[in-house]
């Protein structure tokens, strides 16, 4: 069964900047490796360039296109976010046993472990951190892990 974010919850969207950094800087520094074991140091810098620019361009869309569908959400029974892999997930509030940060260059993320095992991800670069964090602080019970990173 799918799981939905309900309707009273407040949705919040991991910011599309620090997710532009971090694609584009994987994606130049691939082409650049492809580039150099191909043709070594005599390659044509004019394709080079196109090949940066055509990568400015899916960068920005890929950022944006992650940004808007995997919103994190928070309600009174429990914290909904995402698996690794991009499925949604649902923890309550009760179930939650640890959290840690995991920080993978420039994005840091709040690992959120429930009582079954299951790892629920938060990207802890959003584009309204304010909210998030006041979100996390007014719906979370007072002895709860994940507060420890609020």
């Amino acid at each position: 069964m799918a799981i939905t974010i309900p309707t009273g919850s407040r949705k919040f969207r991991a910011a599309a900047w620090p997710m532009f950094i971090f694609i584009f800087a994987f994606g130049v520094t691939g082409l650049l490796c492809y580039v150099l074991t191909e043709d070594g140091w005599h390659f044509d810098r004019h394709a080079l360039v196109s090949a940066i620019g055509f990568q400015i361009i899916f960068s920005l869309v890929m950022s944006w296109m992650l940004s808007r569908s995997f919103p994190d959400a928070f309600s009174l029974d429990g914290i909904y976010g995402h698996s690794s892999w991009g499925q949604r997930r649902f923890v309550g509030w009760r179930d939650v046993t640890e959290a840690r940060t995991l920080r993978l260059l420039n994005l840091r993320w709040l690992r959120v472990y429930a009582v079954d095992g299951k790892v629920t991800w938060l990207a802890l670069f959003q584009s309204r951190d304010a909210e998030f964090r006041q979100e996390i602080r007014r719906l979370a019970p007072p002895d709860n892990p994940v507060l420890k990173y609020f």
